[in-house]
């Protein structure tokens, strides 16, 4: 049963994606005239995008407490939070460094990268006896 509402939501959510992608077309201004109409296709755009990224953000925990229960959606916060807290600690601002740097001085761009991968490589092995601990000595505890 639960994986026919699972399917059934999923081609209702890719119905609506589609209307509402050929609403957007139609009514989309392809020359902007006015100042107006470059300020309503400026934030009309990512206002109507970020309410569809929080209804589809609703429907994903709705269906993820109903399949796991309190218990199994404490121990998945449990594990997104460690995951971004690891993911924090393996990129450790790389990401920006990198794209100001590259933006500065694209001939030297391979440098850069081959640099920032092994840094993050190198955050990455610091993070494993982290993870270590958490799935060892700490999982009892924890829970």
């Amino acid at each position: 049963m639960r994986s026919w509402l699972a399917v059934c939501l999923g081609f209702a959510l890719l119905a609506a994606l589609t209307l509402g992608f050929a609403a957007l077309l139609r009514v989309y201004p392809r020359d902007e005239r006015s100042p107006f109409q470059r300020v309503a296709k400026n934030s009309l755009f990512p206002m109507s995008t970020s309410l569809l990224n929080k209804l589809l953000d609703l429907a994903f925990a709705m269906y993820t407490f109903r399949v796991l229960g309190p218990e199994g959606v404490g121990k998945y916060t449990f594990a997104v939070v460690v995951i971004g807290y690891l993911d924090i600690l393996a990129n450790f601002g790389l990401g920006t460094l990198l794209t100001r740097e590259v933006a500065r001085d694209r001939l030297s761009s391979d440098r850069y990268l081959g640099n920032s991968l092994a840094v993050r490589l190198a955050l990455w092995v610091v993070s494993l006896p982290v993870l270590a601990l958490l799935l060892g000595p700490m999982a009892g505890p924890l829970g």
